[in-house]
């Protein structure tokens, strides 16, 4: 390696000592010979000291196995209705923020045996959103991003089944689920709607 630089100092010197003018050329510092040559502080960056980022797991206070209380359980499932309505968007941010996600259902019987269990549940009924133990229009997991009457479950990517709609599954991009206030017996399906229409959140969790 000083072979190389007094080289490089040498060729350049011989280069400018051709002309006739004075010309003083010089590599700045110089050569360097001894042992601790690549001992010096770099100059050429600043090196970060600080450690890298780090993310942790998002906490949430668990009351009986469910990360929101009042809660509905059913078949290891927590249920919980969020206690305003806002749109599809702010809904499912909502759910999260509560280490939750929309509610998905994999057929209309147990759309309906879960409503039935959410319209006689004692916690439930105490949320601003029921009266009387009748519970409002809540928006679920379901989009349809393309507008085309498929519907996905937006956290499983997997087909929503038209039965959930009564068969005839709409345009809409999103969609909420409607308990009938007309019958002895609690039922409900989906239906359609635009996804800024604001619906209470109906979330979801694995009762833990």
């Amino acid at each position: 390696m000083f072979e190389v630089c007094d080289s490089v100092s040498s060729q350049v010197s011989n280069v400018f000592g051709r002309r006739s003018d004075s010309v003083e050329v010089s590599m700045s510092g110089g050569c360097c010979h001894g042992d601790l040559c690549n001992h010096h502080k770099l100059t050429g960056g600043v090196m970060s000291t600080n450690p890298p980022p780090t993310t942790t797991a998002k906490m949430c206070s668990m009351t009986a196995g469910c990360p929101f209380n009042p809660a509905a359980r059913l078949d290891g499932q927590c249920y919980s209705i969020g206690n305003r309505p806002l749109s599809w968007s702010n809904a499912k941010a909502f759910c999260e923020s509560h280490c939750s996600h929309l509610a998905v259902f994999q057929d209309l019987n147990q759309l309906r045996l879960t409503m039935e269990v959410l319209h006689l549940s004692d916690a439930i009924s105490n949320l601003p959103a029921v009266h009387n133990h009748i519970l409002p229009d809540m928006y679920v997991d379901a989009v349809n991003p393309t507008h085309s009457n498929h519907f996905l479950w937006s956290t499983t990517n997997q087909t929503v089944s038209s039965t959930l709609f009564g068969g005839s599954t709409p345009h809409h991009p999103c969609a909420f689920v409607h308990h009938s206030r007309h019958s002895a017996h609690s039922t409900g399906q989906l239906e359609g709607t635009i996804c800024s229409q604001m619906y209470y959140p109906l979330c979801q969790s694995r009762l833990e």
